[in-house]
């Protein structure tokens, strides 16, 4: 919804602290309405995941350091300050601006309790290119970057309420463009490249009878990259555990980290949903209203080339079972089931 009216201010904080790493983490945000835009502040120290997609949830990780001794999800130490000014420009067109400061520092593993000890499993270092040699990834920076997004989906129907708009859904993809400039020597800054990228995509294109089709295709380049860091790479949204984050632009067997890349990149995703065209058809099974699920998702980078996945799986209400093959130019496979859940 676009608010009509709306002088209300959010705020928000949160606090950890890690015993075995002595850190103290503590965040603040407030969201201000700012004409019909809306401002977004936010600021303190943070220990986040190496890849800004956040491709595995702090919940799943901590399963599997617990009672498999593997530990998939790579941290470090941000304390940073943050501005975003975003809202709609017109009809289908929508923008946002966000400047962001941040002192960046490697972080080492603390502890290595876990409950069971699978035989063949151990941790491996918080650095994930050297697995065996817990050495810090990057040297401790600070970063001071812009980022400016828009986008335009050819929306411009909408339905009215005493509280705001709602904007109905286009029958075109949506269009993006992103920019994002780190500066040198402002504020402390360490870094200095250039990344731009563009992307579309459109989700449950009908099909009639056949169900619908959803996709998304990105690609970027860095015209610039003299210096950047591992935090400031472009990030894929990877997966290794069993448990997958089901969005449009995820990946079933890629890598958390090893693909990133501060050069080109170009992905492409498409699913689509048969909606029960087969399992409608089996007596018994049709009972289950199940939904037929076929995916394919592609990456090229310099260092990868051409990496592609093949899915194929079942869905019942937002639960859904996938089995994932892939394949790339240097010829090694995988394969895998995942289980996903969408909201």
């Amino acid at each position: 919804f676009d608010t009509v009216i709306n002088k209300s201010i959010c705020f928000g904080a949160n606090a950890w602290y890690g015993f075995s790493s002595h850190l103290f983490k503590g965040t603040v945000n407030a969201d201000i309405p700012v004409s019909k835009f809306k401002l977004n502040l936010s600021g303190g120290s943070d220990v986040v995941d190496l890849n800004n997609t956040e491709p595995v949830s702090h919940f799943v990780n901590s399963m599997y350091t617990l009672f498999e001794r593997q530990n998939y999800e790579k941290l470090y130490q941000d304390k940073f300050a943050k501005a975003t000014l975003s809202g709609r420009i017109t009809g289908g067109w929508q923008a946002s601006a966000t400047a962001e400061w941040g002192d960046r520092r490697s972080l080492l593993n603390t502890n290595s309790y876990s409950v069971f000890h699978p035989e063949g499993h151990e941790f491996t270092s918080n650095n994930p290119f050297t697995p065996n040699n817990d050495a810090p990834l990057f040297p401790e920076n600070q970063a001071f970057k812009i980022t400016l997004r828009t986008t335009y989906d050819f929306s411009n129907k909408y339905e009215t309420y005493p509280f705001g708009r709602r904007y109905l859904p286009s029958d075109y993809p949506t269009i993006g463009l992103t920019f994002t400039k780190g500066f040198k020597n402002i504020f402390g800054s360490d870094v200095d490249y250039d990344l731009i990228s563009a992307d579309i995509s459109k989700k449950d294109i009908s099909m009639g009878v056949f169900g619908r089709t959803s996709f998304y295709v990105g690609a970027g380049k860095f015209l610039n990259a003299k210096s950047l860091y591992y935090p400031d790479y472009k990030q894929f949204s990877g997966n290794q555990t069993l448990f997958y984050q089901n969005t449009l632009n995820s990946f079933l067997l890629l890598d958390y980290y090893r693909f990133s890349t501060a050069s080109e990149y170009l992905e492409a995703h498409i699913e689509h949903n048969f909606s029960g065209f087969i399992t409608n058809k089996i007596p018994l099974i049709r009972k289950l209203k199940l939904q037929e699920i076929v995916d394919f998702n592609y990456l090229s980078t310099p260092q990868l080339h051409n990496y592609m996945e093949l899915g194929v799986g079942v869905q019942y209400l937002n639960f859904r079972v996938m089995y994932g093959r892939s394949f790339n130019s240097g010829g090694n496979a995988n394969n895998g089931v995942r289980l996903g859940v969408s909201f």
